[in-house]
């Protein structure tokens, strides 16, 4: 499918001679709602399901990272170092 795209790419000039073959050969709508094999338009649904699989699965990764960073700002350990932080923070400042 790429490469009768990109072989289609390499000579533009029928597709900027012709609408109807733009429409048709290079973007890929065909009358009745049909998409042209070999055209942008089935490149694009062809990989979208793909990319979309891969958007769900960084977004659920950048989710669990949230949530576990969350659970460690709110952890004791974090709270035990925020205390000593301010502590010696205070304690430099008034001594």
């Amino acid at each position: 499918m790429q490469k009768g795209l990109a072989t289609r790419l390499k000579d533009l000039k029928p597709y900027i001679d012709s609408e109807v073959k733009l429409k048709t050969e290079l973007i890929g709508s065909e009358s009745g709602g049909g998409v042209a094999p070999d055209s942008i338009t089935a490149l694009i649904a062809a990989y979208s399901t793909a990319y979309i699989a891969l958007h769900d699965a960084v977004t659920e990764c950048c989710d669990n990272s949230r949530t576990g960073i969350n659970v460690l700002l709110q952890g004791r350990e974090f709270s035990n170092y925020r205390f000593s932080y301010i502590y010696n923070v205070i304690y430099d400042t008034v001594y």
